[in-house]
């Protein structure tokens, strides 16, 4: 995940997104739930499996930021495409 990104800050910007994606993906199953898409079993499996997903996305995180790769190269900030703004 995030091959290709040369910087860390990089590489954590994606798994943010991500990590984001995950909480909207259970925020569907829920709202699915209360109109009678799914039964409360698979809501419940989907919160099992979206908490075992986070807790590795944010493992990753941990370890993404203890390795720093790319902080001499690029320093310290998020390296932008030219053309963007924040």
């Amino acid at each position: 995940m995030g091959y290709g990104r040369y910087h860390y800050l990089d590489r954590l910007r994606f798994l943010y997104i991500a990590r984001g994606s995950l909480s909207e993906t259970k925020s569907a199953f829920i709202i699915a739930e209360s109109v009678g898409y799914c039964t409360e079993e698979q809501l419940n499996w989907v919160s099992q499996i979206k908490a075992q997903i986070e807790k590795g996305l944010n493992g990753y995180c941990r370890f993404i930021r203890s390795q720093q790769q790319g902080d001499k190269e690029y320093g310290n900030q998020y390296i932008r495409d030219k053309g963007t703004e924040d």
